[in-house]
């Protein structure tokens, strides 16, 4: 089948006409970046500047044991050091115990990373950040709005523009600070680069080619070109951090339609595949207590769901996308068996049984504009077939 659903991606919306309505502006101060990764990479920047004086060697910044290689790329650009923390059965969550046994002296920072549009569990890694005396990021790469934007509780928090996000502007990210860390970020960014986006005839013939490859056939045709690599998760060093101006009609353009077109895909889901829980499958966006149940509810990025084992996800992987929905495991392994990750990792050498266990069972299915309500239908009937097969 050369016509393919592509696993995630949003169109870019171009319209810089709307009035911009940027809600974390109560708590937060904010600037824009090149991308998401040089956001987090100024957010660990100013993190180990507000603890420099309290820091005895080298700074570390705690990770979740799965999760995106470019969390460690915007920590080496900084001279930071990553420490991996185990996840929480089932979930995407840190295991608060593990958490608060990889914190030493040189801790300046945790990072919160929201999955898939679900939330990590803010006020409670709050809690521990402020008894020991290190600061938070909520890495929101992958959710249109931080839980902070309303709630204030990280002292820094990230978005992402780029493509497969949430919010596509093509690239682009948001570093988001309290207004305690002016000074520091102020100083940090004196230097860099900077340029406003203007939403121009070159910008507009960009976003048409990307908006036109996302598409059904043309990204059947491109997954099917191997130089191109598609879907692969590698680790790439940040080459650069600048800073961007004039995004904020476009994001909130895109964050507008992000909500008004996903909510209902993802409660089709979670409604379709509830009965699959009863025989040895984890829905993650169910909304039981393990993730945020609002957020499940707003939309998602992909919908989540655990096989009850590696090769059960992987028949049911090859199955969809045989029927030409791009159904995918995500990053497919824990952080630090992801190549050039291990040998940058402080205790790359640990075993993480949960997050290597998580790589094993996770597909995520598709739900954003580009798949219909029949389809996600016969996504469900695929998946509950798939699901009695293994029982």
């Amino acid at each position: 089948m050369l016509a393919k659903i592509r696993p995630v991606g949003a169109k870019v919306y171009q319209s810089q006409d709307v009035p911009a309505d940027i809600s974390w502006k109560t708590n937060y101060q904010y600037i824009y970046t090149n991308s998401g990764t040089a956001a987090l990479s100024l957010a660990v920047a100013a993190a180990m500047r507000e603890k420099a004086a309290s820091i005895i060697d080298v700074p570390e910044v705690i990770l979740p044991a799965y999760a995106c290689p470019d969390l460690v790329a915007a920590l080496m650009a900084q001279g930071a050091s990553p420490v991996l923390v185990d996840l929480e059965a089932d979930s995407f969550f840190l295991d608060l115990e593990k958490l608060q046994a990889a914190i030493s002296a040189n801790t300046v920072a945790i990072v919160a990373v929201n999955f898939l549009g679900m939330y990590e569990r803010l006020l409670q890694l709050r809690k521990v950040a402020d008894a020991r005396g290190v600061l938070l990021i909520e890495d929101s790469a992958q959710a249109p709005l931080p839980i902070s934007a309303n709630e204030g509780c990280a002292d820094f928090a990230i978005l992402s523009y780029g493509r497969g996000k949430p919010v596509n502007l093509m690239g682009g990210g948001a570093l988001l600070f309290k207004p305690t860390y002016a000074a520091s970020v102020s100083d940090i960014v004196a230097n860099l680069r900077s340029s406003r986006i203007v939403v121009d005839w070159v910008w507009k013939l960009k976003a048409f080619v990307v908006n036109t490859l996302i598409m059904r056939y043309p990204y059947g045709l491109l997954e099917r070109l191997p130089f191109l690599n598609i879907g692969a998760t590698q680790y790439h060093p940040l080459q650069s951090i600048e800073l961007r101006e004039g995004l904020d009609p476009l994001v909130s353009e895109g964050i507008k339609h992000f909500y008004m077109l996903r909510a209902d895909k993802a409660a089709a889901y979670r409604q379709g595949l509830a009965g699959i829980e009863d025989i040895g499958w984890t829905l993650l966006a169910s909304g039981d207590g393990c993730v945020d149940e609002g957020s499940a509810q707003r939309g998602l990025l992909r919908f989540p769901i655990l096989a009850p084992s590696r090769a059960a996800r992987d028949h049911l992987e090859i199955e969809l996308n045989r029927r030409g929905y791009g159904a995918n495991a995500f990053y497919r392994f824990p952080l630090h068996r992801i190549e050039g990750v291990k040998s940058r990792v402080k205790n790359g050498d640990a075993d993480f049984p949960i997050a290597s266990t998580f790589a094993d069972r996770l597909l995520t299915l598709p739900c954003h504009e580009g798949i219909t309500d029949d389809e996600v239908a016969d996504v469900i009937a695929i998946v509950k077939a798939a699901a009695k097969l293994d029982c």
